[in-house]
């Protein structure tokens, strides 16, 4: 079975049409959404299920579901599900991972940030309720959703249009390289235990470091710190082995793969500072309503730029986020005269006067 084949197969007629009309999103652009969007949903929640936990909340989430539905796509639009989608979307990436999600499509399909947004909202029902059928009546639990997306992962990662790299969204990496860094590390534990000491005693340092890894692993909202701090403890219950590291060493080995997905202060501000000085140089060269609508795309980009930015800033642990911050206040001081000047031209259309818009608010947002 290939699980994107089977859903492919699914996602046509009546099921493309009512799907087109609720995401308010034309059928030409929805074909191309979907096929960016279906395996870039189907990677992400192959990752999340690379964990007992995150297989657990996807397992819930089928769970929660009518499964009468299941491989009726077209009846499950017309439920609740279809509704509760994004609110679904969200609890199992996180917020900010999913934002940067949609701006990566909506760089790599050309349609609206938001409108992708919205658009993978309505598919992750569709595709929850496709994994839900595949189950053939079982009970979905953290086991046979971890096996299912372990024996598609293939599938999922060929199905990926070429061009289209989730290494480049904010946190998507880190979703795929988390989980296995964590079974590797707790892996590499030597299950040589001295029958005084005990499996806890040998444990403690592992255990006591379980809060670290977690607060790096979960810094995107999709767990609380405890809560991965027991995923963290039960993966290492469960993985030990005889391959002679010490504690100390795969304790190292996760603190370092971890830590490596985290963005830099210095990165981030070195990002902020490209997208800063390109937009000045976009926004300087519009003199006129003619240069304002040719500006107009690399205007759009800009936005779906800054939402990825955006996402970045999220994974910042929050007590390094002050210096961050500030910086972006005082680009923003520069930047607010060059906005209201541009707005200010005559003839300018209402497109280009709503990204200038949309730039100033997310510009502000993002200042805090």
């Amino acid at each position: 079975m290939n699980l994107v084949d089977t859903i492919q197969q699914q996602l046509s007629g009546e099921v493309t049409k009512k799907l087109s009309s609720m995401a308010g999103i034309g059928e030409a652009d929805l074909q191309k959404l979907i096929g960016a969007g279906l395996p870039s949903l189907l990677s992400g929640l192959g990752s999340v299920a690379s964990t007992n936990q995150g297989a657990g909340k996807i397992a819930d989430a089928i769970g929660g579901m009518d499964s009468s539905l299941f491989g009726n796509l077209a009846g499950m639009l017309s439920g609740n599900a279809a509704k509760s989608g994004g609110n679904v979307l969200g609890s199992l990436f996180g917020g900010s991972l999913v934002d940067g999600l949609a701006a990566t499509i909506s760089k790599f399909t050309g349609i609206n940030a938001t409108l992708v947004k919205t658009g993978l909202g309505f598919l992750v029902p569709l595709v929850l309720g496709s994994v839900g059928s595949t189950l053939k009546g079982a009970k979905p639990d953290a086991a046979n959703i971890s096996r299912l997306f372990s024996d598609q992962k293939q599938n999922i990662a060929a199905s990926l249009p070429q061009g289209l790299s989730l290494d480049t969204v904010p946190g998507f990496r880190n979703l795929a390289s988390a989980g296995a860094a964590l079974s590797s590390a707790a892996k590499s534990i030597p299950s040589a235990v001295p029958a005084s000491g005990g499996l806890g005693k040998l444990l403690l340092p592992i255990l006591a470091l379980a809060l670290v890894a977690a607060a790096l692993y979960f810094w995107k909202g999709q767990e609380t710190i405890e809560e991965g701090g027991k995923g963290f403890e039960d993966t290492v219950a469960q993985s030990v082995d005889s391959s002679g590291k010490t504690v100390e060493e795969a304790v190292n080995e996760a603190k370092d793969a971890l830590s490596s997905a985290i963005p830099t202060i210095d990165a981030v501000k070195g990002q902020l500072g490209d997208y800063m000085s390109t937009l000045t140089g976009d926004l300087e060269k519009i003199t006129d309503s003619a240069s304002a609508e040719a500006a107009l795309p690399v205007l759009n980009e800009s936005v779906t730029k800054l939402d990825s930015l955006a996402a970045t800033l999220q994974a910042v642990p929050q007590d390094a986020r002050a210096a961050v911050l500030e910086l972006i206040r005082g680009h923003l001081d520069k930047l607010n005269p060059i906005l209201d000047t541009v707005s200010k031209i005559p003839g300018i259309g209402e497109p280009v006067t709503q990204v200038l818009n949309q730039l100033k608010s997310k510009l502000e947002q993002l200042a805090g």
